[in-house]
């Protein structure tokens, strides 16, 4: 998915070593990288939806959705 020149790449796999990554559109150099240990193996590409006004990536995890913020990678919320 790509958003403001970043492109998002959700590697969800086995625990620990699922991850997402925030790539530069224009050099491939990483803007981020968030460990998502608590993740196991999944299919999705994230969606970017405004909430309250403000920019998220809708991913999910195991057995959740999570809201997270595309400029830093923090999870804002979650939900089972």
């Amino acid at each position: 998915m790509v958003y403001n020149e970043t492109v998002f790449l959700l590697l969800d796999k086995k625990s620990p070593a699922s991850t997402i990554i925030a790539l530069d559109a224009a050099t491939g150099k990483v803007r981020w990288e968030k460990k998502r240990p608590e993740t196991e193996f999944g299919h999705m590409t994230p969606v970017l939806a405004e909430v309250d006004g403000k920019k998220q990536l809708l991913v999910t995890a195991t057995h959740s959705l999570q809201g997270i913020d595309p400029e830093n990678g923090e999870i804002l919320w979650f939900c089972k």
